[in-house]
C-alpha cells in the first residue's frame, strides 16, 4: 500500500518513518500487497500523496481496505484452522486411546483361548499316556504272577511247568514287549537267582532300593529310578513286587525291567505342539521318561520346593501354570 511521505525541511528528501526500520515483513502475511521503496527525492508535479497540512494523514485508498479485509479474512481463516487442528489431534488421541484398548483385550481373549487349547491338547496327551503306561504296568504284573507261579511250582518238583514260564518269561523280553527289558528274581540274602538274560550269573543286588524296600516289608508294586542294571548293562526301571514262600515267608524280589528311553520316544511320538514335553516323575520327583530326547533327563530330581513337586504334593491331578526355569 502507498506509505504516507513527509516533508523534511525545505529540502525534498524524504525519509521513512522510523518505526519500519526495524521491521520484518513476513511475504506469507503481505502477500499481495506493495511496499514501494522509500525515494531519495520526490518530483512534486508527480507525488502521489502530499498532505495539505503537516501532521495529516491522507484517507485510505479502496486498494488499502480491500487488502486490510483480505488480511482479516486470512487471520480469521488461520484461526479456524488451528481450532480444527487441535480438534484433529483431540479425536486423533482419543481414538488411539481406544484402539489400543481394544488391541489389549483382543490380546487378551487371544491368550486366553491359546491358553485353553494348549490345556486341552495337554489333557488329551496326558490320557494316551496313562494309558500306555497302565498296558505296561498291567503287563508287569502278569509277568510278577508269573514268577510267583514259578517259585510255587519249583517247590512240587514240576520242572516242566517251570521251564515253560522261564521260556515264555524269555521270549517276552527278547521281544521287547511293552519295552521289557528283562525279567528277573532276586532272592532272599539278595543275590541275582534267575534272569531272562542269556548267561546270566548270580551278582549281588542286595544294595538295590527295588530289593531293599520290599525286604522291609514293602508289598504293594514299587517303580524304582532309572539305573544302569548290573545284569542287562542297559538303562532300566525296575517294576518290582515281593515273591513269598508257600508258607508265607519272604522269598525275594520279582523284578521287570523296562525301557525308560523306549518310554521317551514313545512321549516324543505323541508331539502335541512346540516347545511342549512330557515328563513322567516318581512321586519323589525323579524322572522316569521324558520327550526331549535330546537331552539327559533320565534320573535327575527335581527340587522338593519346586512349584511342580508342591502342586503334586496337593493334588493328584489338574493344571499348573510354572514360570520357566522353576
Amino acid at each position: 500500500m502507498p506509505l504516507p511521505l513527509r516533508r523534511s525541511g525545505t529540502g525534498d528528501r524524504v525519509r521513512r518513518p522510523r518505526g519500519l526500520r526495524d521491521m520484518r515483513v513476513l511475504p506469507s502475511a503481505w502477500r499481495g500487497l506493495r511496499v514501494p521503496q522509500a525515494p531519495t527525492s520526490v518530483d512534486r508535479s508527480r507525488a502521489a500523496v502530499s498532505p495539505s497540512q503537516p501532521g495529516d494523514l491522507p484517507a485510505p485508498s479502496p486498494r488499502t481496505s480491500a487488502s486490510a479485509s483480505t488480511s482479516a479474512r486470512q487471520s480469521t481463516r488461520v484461526t479456524f484452522r488451528q481450532s480444527g487442528l487441535l480438534a484433529a489431534v483431540a479425536v486423533w488421541i482419543a481414538m488411539t486411546g481406544i484402539s489400543w484398548t481394544l488391541a489389549e483385550r483382543h490380546a487378551d481373549r487371544v491368550e486366553h483361548e491359546a491358553e485353553s487349547a494348549a490345556l486341552a491338547r495337554a489333557a488329551v496327551t496326558a490320557g494316551a499316556v496313562e494309558q500306555a503306561l497302565v498296558r505296561t504296568l498291567e503287563a508287569a504284573e502278569t509277568l510278577h504272577a508269573l514268577m510267583q507261579v514259578r517259585l510255587t511250582l519249583s517247590h512240587t518238583a514240576d520242572a516242566t511247568s517251570v521251564a515253560e514260564i522261564e521260556e515264555q518269561l524269555r521270549t517276552v523280553a527278547r521281544r521287547a514287549k511293552f519295552g521289557v527289558l528283562q525279567v528277573a528274581t532276586i532272592g532272599p540274602g539278595g543275590l541275582l537267582s534267575w534272569s531272562s538274560v542269556p548267561d546270566w550269573s548270580p551278582i549281588y543286588l542286595g544294595d538295590r532300593e527295588h530289593f531293599r524296600v520290599h525286604r522291609e516289608g514293602r508289598q504293594d508294586l514299587f517303580v524304582s529310578a532309572p539305573l544302569v542294571g548290573r545284569a542287562s548293562g542297559q538303562w532300566s526301571v525296575q517294576l518290582t513286587k515281593p515273591l513269598w514262600e508257600p508258607s508265607g515267608r519272604f522269598a525275594g524280589v520279582a523284578v521287570v525291567s523296562v525301557d525308560p528311553r523306549r518310554l521317551s520316544r514313545e512321549l516324543a511320538a505323541l508331539n502335541f505342539g512346540e516347545e511342549s514335553s512330557i515328563t513322567v516323575l516318581r512321586t519323589d520327583g525323579t524322572v522316569v521318561a521324558h520327550s526331549d530326547t535330546n537331552r539327559e533327563q533320565l534320573g535327575r530330581l527335581l527340587p522338593s520346593d519346586s512349584q511342580i513337586m508342591t502342586a503334586l504334593g496337593a493334588a493328584q491331578n489338574g493344571s499348573l501354570r510354572v514360570t520357566e526355569g522353576t
